[in-house]
C-alpha cells in the first residue's frame, strides 16, 4: 500500500524525499506525537516483543524461499517477468488501481 504518491519525475524524487524529510523532522509537534505513542508500543512490546515477530517473519521466508511446494518463485517469475496476469476476475481485462492520495513535488 502507499501512503503517498509524489508526482515528480524520477530525478527528482530523491530531493523531494529529503525535503519532505526535513520538514516531517522540524515539525514542532513532531516530540508530543512520538511521546503519545510511546506507551502503546510499550504495551505492545510486552504483549509480544519485536524480536518475536521478526524471528516468526523470517521462518516464513525461509520456508517460502527454501520449500519446492510453495508458490513463491513462481510468484516472483510472474512478477518479474513480462506477461499477462494469470489471475484476473472473470470478465475482467484490468483491475483498476486503488485510489491514493497525490502529492506534488514543491
Amino acid at each position: 500500500m502507499a501512503d503517498r504518491v509524489l508526482a515528480c519525475a524520477p530525478r527528482e524524487f530523491g530531493g523531494e524525499v529529503v525535503r519532505m524529510a526535513a520538514e516531517l523532522a522540524g515539525d514542532p509537534g513532531l516530540g508530543a506525537r512520538i511521546a503519545d505513542k510511546k506507551p502503546a508500543r510499550e504495551r505492545d512490546e510486552e504483549i509480544r516483543p519485536l524480536r518475536a515477530h521478526r524471528e516468526e517473519e523470517q521462518e516464513r521466508m525461509r520456508r517460502a524461499f527454501f520449500s519446492d511446494s510453495d508458490p513463491y518463485h513462481e510468484r516472483r517469475a510472474a512478477f518479474v517477468r513480462p506477461g499477462p496476469a494469470a489471475l484476473t476476475p472473470a470478465g475482467r481485462t484490468e483491475i483498476p488501481a486503488p485510489p491514493v492520495k497525490d502529492m506534488t513535488c514543491a
